[in-house]
């Protein structure tokens, strides 16, 4: 989102690349708001793969209205503040339920290997988002990552139960 949110927004709506650098600096305020927030959350001591569930489909569904819809400025100001939040939020969650998942003595280990999957997707993902704006199709960048934050919330639910079974085993053992 942060290296083509202005050349998305300049193909898909038209405005001007200027508009488009606004927009971005709301999604990056939304998201350090959403990361204060969410490490807030997260000492609340709630399942960590629900906040991130419930987060990241917020965000999604977001991102999709943005690409489905012709919003006004205001609108897209809006809603990429709103993208920006509810994926911040589930940060610290996800930190969290790494955390937990890592055996005793390995949690640097998981840890990066987490961060590399997510340079891994951030090489990645430009290429894919290219070849859709050098294809004239600016509104499926929308839909990807609508897509890729399926992915992520599948991704944390099923570690988190995995974690809960651990944990149970580990009780009842």
């Amino acid at each position: 989102i942060q290296t083509f949110l202005p050349a998305t927004l300049h193909n898909f709506y038209g405005v001007s690349l200027d508009f488009a650098g606004t927009v971005l600096t709301f999604y990056v305020l939304g998201l350090a708001g959403g990361i204060i927030s969410g490490g807030i959350i997260a000492d609340r001591k709630i399942r960590p793969d629900y906040i991130i569930a419930v987060s990241l489909m917020g965000a999604g569904i977001l991102i999709l209205l943005v690409g489905l819809l012709h919003l006004p400025n205001s609108g897209l100001l809006a809603m990429m503040a709103g993208v920006g939040f509810c994926s911040g939020v589930s940060g610290p969650s996800r930190d969290l339920l790494v955390r937990q998942s890592s055996p005793p003595g390995a949690t640097g280990k998981v840890f990066g290997f987490v961060y590399s999957g997510l340079d891994a997707g951030s090489a990645i993902g430009p290429l894919v988002v290219g070849i859709l704006l050098d294809h004239g199709e600016p509104h499926l960048v929308y839909w990807l990552i609508a897509l890729v934050l399926l992915a992520a919330i599948f991704s944390a639910v099923n570690l988190g139960r995995s974690n809960r079974a651990a944990a149970a085993a580990a009780v009842a053992g």
